[in-house]
């Protein structure tokens, strides 16, 4: 670090609130803290075109590059800005940062940064929030698959080292770019803000989940677990706190299942640690993850977890000690699980303690820091870059 703190360029897809999902998060989370502590963060960022403003921390400058959202044809979050071909090498001719630091292998903000930074002959930092594609269905996963065998590894080898959520991913950017190196950098949660109370189950089993509703996540599988705890005689309902492309879908299906009357879809929330007091059980059946931001929020909050057994939930849910994890597309083993959670509360008061003792190890001051250090050390490897080509200007 350099007597007048770091110049951070932060590059990410998305950035204002409500528009995006964990990695975003991080983004905001740790730039906030670095600004804090005497950094210079700039964040560029794409912005859909009819997105509203939105407030910034102190200490942080916002360049936004105008995108056209394709979430509606695409039914994934994505969209596409062209003018970051000329906006990022331009951001670095400003910034004159001393790292630059993107967001995930899959968004497009992230290979412009890599190319340009290098051009630059300054050290690039990714980070990565998704682990293994494989179990991502259809054409979109294979599609995601091919993007990363080929674009990721493209990014990998052109960054000055990584940082992984959690040991999965770092595992697995390790399986694409051997000899690549890897710091470990665990998402944080605000243990001031989401905070465990009384919880008094009422005659009604509560479900929730949190986040985007894309297919990765599994909100359909968290659907059909509740209509098959419906079935099966008790009294449920599902609550679905975040948005997306699948919001239509789960809609009718929810029809379909004749349990419309017992969904819930709630959009954004901006206060969920309100939502996480309204709950007696939060679901998380993806098919990919890194280190879920709402499953460490639910722990916080004395909510018991039940999740998918991929590599990204089991880093913080031990199975029937910090949570229950449940195999991959299994909606009938979910119901089971969540049976089980409403109809033992020894069982569930177990969950909500070692939940609380996983968020308890986890910080966004701890995140900022391991993250920092992860900079350094890229800065201290800068003389092993070599520039291939001028900044464009």
């Amino acid at each position: 670090m350099t007597p007048r703190g770091l110049r951070v360029l932060v590059t990410c897809d998305w950035f204002a609130p409500g528009t995006g999902g964990g990695a975003e998060r991080v983004a905001f989370e740790v730039s906030r803290r670095l600004a804090a502590a005497g950094h210079l963060v700039t964040i560029l960022a794409t912005r859909p075109r009819g997105s509203d403003a939105f407030d910034l921390p102190p200490g942080i400058d916002l360049l936004s590059v105008p995108a056209h959202d394709l979430a509606a044809l695409l039914r994934v979050q994505a969209s596409l800005a062209p003018a970051l071909v000329r906006a990022t090498p331009r951001a670095i001719a400003a910034v004159r940062p001393d790292i630059v630091w993107s967001h995930s292998l899959q968004f497009q903000t992230t290979p412009v940064a890599a190319l340009s930074a290098r051009r630059a002959h300054v050290p690039f930092v990714v980070t990565a929030h998704i682990g293994d594609l494989r179990g991502v269905p259809g054409p979109m996963g294979l599609a995601a698959r091919i993007h990363e065998a080929t674009i990721g590894r493209a990014i990998l080898r052109l960054s000055t080292r990584a940082l992984a959520v959690s040991g999965a991913v770092a595992a697995h950017l390790r399986s694409i770019e051997p000899g690549l190196a890897v710091d470990v950098v665990p998402n944080g949660v605000d243990l001031d803000r989401f905070t465990a109370g009384d919880r008094r189950p009422g005659d009604r089993l509560r479900v929730g989940f949190l986040g985007r509703l894309v297919r990765n996540k599994g909100p359909e599988v968290a659907l059909r677990a509740v209509a098959v705890v419906v079935r099966g005689g008790m009294d449920a309902s599902i609550s679905f706190a975040g948005d997306g492309p699948e919001r239509a879908d789960l809609e009718r299906l929810a029809s379909e299942l004749a349990i419309r009357d017992r969904v819930h879809l709630e959009g954004f929330r901006p206060d969920p640690e309100s939502w996480l007091r309204g709950i007696d059980v939060l679901v998380r059946p993806s098919v990919t993850e890194g280190m879920p931001l709402g499953v460490l929020e639910a722990m916080a909050a004395g909510v018991p977890v039940v999740a998918s057994d991929v590599p990204g939930n089991a880093s913080i849910v031990r199975d029937g000690e910090t949570g229950i994890l449940v195999p991959i597309g299994d909606h009938v083993a979910l119901a089971r699980a969540l049976q089980r959670v409403a109809r033992d509360p020894a069982l569930a008061a177990h969950l909500r303690e070692g939940g609380l003792r996983v968020a308890g190890e986890h910080s966004w001051d701890r995140t900022a820091d391991l993250t920092l250090q992860g900079f350094r050390r890229a800065i201290a490897g800068r003389a092993a870059l070599e520039p291939v080509a001028s900044p464009v200007r």
